[in-house]
């Protein structure tokens, strides 16, 4: 069973939780597992709008907890016409339900052929993406550089190394007024860092774990048939 955690998305200028992201979780015999302790093969294109549904069905928890969500999308979905209309729908049927502001996050896996396939289509809609680990595989400098961001995450890690390749994006983010978003901030003194650099929104251990919401229905309850 799939169970989408949820892991807060911190401000260090205001101090307050401003949303989080969405993170798939496999529920076998009580345990949650992470996509990479899976251990049978995951066909995304079938997981994508699964857990849109899931989040639909639980709107009301999400609202009480977050205003904004972030959420990943695969290349299976986006390369598919027929499963990215399967997407897009109960995307735009989640935005119609609900206030809480739905982020798409663009993965290093996505090519750029199915980036410039979908692009236009979900801006158009005014669904704001996010380009996600900056510096792995697709998620190229050249990527930033292509498409007008509506924020790009970095690994703070990498950042307190101040590795160069990494540096000149948040440079040019900085400079193209794109919001910078820290993954991986595990410790304080990461947190710090980042601040320093101008991160100021914040995702990892040290703000929240990926955790269950309050008042999430894992299933739905069946109804009593009348005899």
């Amino acid at each position: 069973m799939i169970i989408p955690m949820f892991q807060p998305i911190h401000s260090t200028k205001s101090g307050v939780v401003v949303g989080a992201e969405v993170l798939n979780r496999w529920l076998f015999d009580e345990v949650y597992y992470a996509p990479g302790d899976v251990r049978v093969g995951i066909r995304w294109e079938d997981i994508d709008p699964e857990v849109i549904l899931l989040l639909i069905k639980n709107i009301p928890a999400i609202e009480a907890r977050y205003p904004r969500l972030m959420i990943n999308v695969s290349e299976e979905t986006l390369e598919s016409d027929y499963r990215f209309a399967a997407w897009i729908a109960q995307v735009e049927r989640f935005r119609a339900l609900t206030t809480v502001e739905l982020i798409i996050e663009m993965t290093e896996g996505v090519t750029d052929a199915s980036l410039w396939k979908r692009w236009d289509e979900l801006k158009v809609k005014g669904i704001p993406l996010v380009m996600d680990d900056y510096g792995y595989k697709n998620s190229t400098h050249e990527r930033l550089e292509a498409f007008p961001w509506d924020g790009c995450k970095f690994d703070v890690k990498r950042l307190a190394a101040l590795a160069q390749k990494d540096m000149k994006g948040v440079r040019f983010c900085q400079d193209s007024d794109i919001p910078l978003i820290g993954e991986q901030v595990e410790t304080e003194q990461l947190a710090q860092q980042s601040s320093w650099m101008g991160v100021h929104l914040q995702q990892g251990y040290h703000h929240g774990r990926p955790a269950l919401l309050d008042g999430w229905v894992k299933k739905e309850k069946k109804k009593a048939v009348a005899k």
